[in-house]
């Protein structure tokens, strides 16, 4: 999406001026630090900060990640990145490379570690992410899905990190992820499409929820929520992780479809239906097999 075109969604988002200033401020700064040769020359005007916790939100891509991190970065102890932290810093891949879209290459692993030491790159990493600190938190929440493949990592490098992983439907996120992603031209030859196969989408999602299944086993620092639990019950999806962080859920309040973390509002609703539909027999049947299993694990009726 081009800036002006991002300008144009930002203005129909905004409920009075003062509001859509601070909304393009955002955006010119996002664009700034986004920019390695700017937020390298520009650092050292940024204070380190520590917070109390580090938390990492992970899930598969289409999952609900995006709104459940909004909702979370509006509480006023939570310090968060307007975008994936990913995009702030050179030393953590978002593992599509070879010129995937919304899709890891299939030899991620090589890129999960920054290629420096653990010190220095916590020490890099929280420089780049701190002018988006807040000096009134306590709680400093990054949202990028490359994580989900770092969770490791991340939990032996940052001090008293936790993580908060989301699941969703696998037959939902197939149908969106793939509707969504943009395949590289030599996916597209190699495999005669224009759009990623069914399967390489859920395995994707496979791949995904299996790491937060088997990294959360030995972490008391982990809780898992489902996306549907969040579209059916919103105020207590919300109240379980703020518990979990725990900080106070006075200012968390729901009315109907609407979810309000102080004056900030959310509404929620489920994509679901539409997704299962768009998909078809067709996408479900090329899918079935991979997603299945670990539906079932997860508690899914299939």
């Amino acid at each position: 999406m081009s800036s002006i075109d991002r300008i144009k969604r930002v203005y129909k988002r905004a409920k009075s001026p003062a509001i859509f200033t601070k909304m393009v401020a955002e955006e010119v700064l996002v664009r700034a630090w986004s920019n390695s040769t700017f937020r390298s020359t520009s650092s050292i005007l940024v204070r380190e900060y520590q917070p109390g916790k580090w938390v990492f939100l992970v899930g598969c891509f289409n999952s609900g990640t995006t709104i459940l991190q909004k909702i979370l970065g509006s509480h006023p102890e939570i310090s968060g990145l307007p975008r994936e932290g990913v995009r702030f810093t050179e030393l953590l891949s978002n593992l599509e490379e070879n010129g995937h879209h919304m899709l890891w290459d299939e030899n991620f692993h090589d890129y999960i570690e920054p290629e420096i030491a653990d010190n220095l790159a916590l020490q890099k990493i929280k420089k780049d992410w701190s002018i988006f600190w807040k000096s009134d938190s306590s709680v400093f929440l990054d949202k990028s899905i490359a994580n989900t493949a770092r969770i490791e990592w991340l939990n032996r490098v940052f001090p008293n990190a936790y993580f908060i992983g989301i699941y969703r439907n696998g037959y939902c996120v197939t149908e969106g992820l793939r509707r969504r992603a943009k395949p590289p031209e030599w996916y597209k030859q190699q495999n005669n499409s224009e759009t990623y196969s069914y399967q390489t989408i859920a395995n994707q999602w496979l791949v995904a929820n299996q790491l937060i299944q088997d990294k959360f086993k030995s972490m008391p620092n982990s809780l898992s929520i489902r996306f549907e639990d969040l579209v059916a019950n919103p105020f207590e999806a919300i109240n379980s992780c703020l518990e979990f962080l725990e900080l106070e859920s006075n200012l968390l309040t729901q009315n109907g479809s609407m979810i309000k973390m102080g004056d900030k509002e959310f509404e929620i609703h489920d994509p679901n239906p539409a997704s299962l539909e768009r998909l078809g027999e067709k996408g479900k049947l090329e899918s079935k097999l991979i997603l299945e299993p670990m539906m079932r694990q997860l508690g899914y009726e299939v």
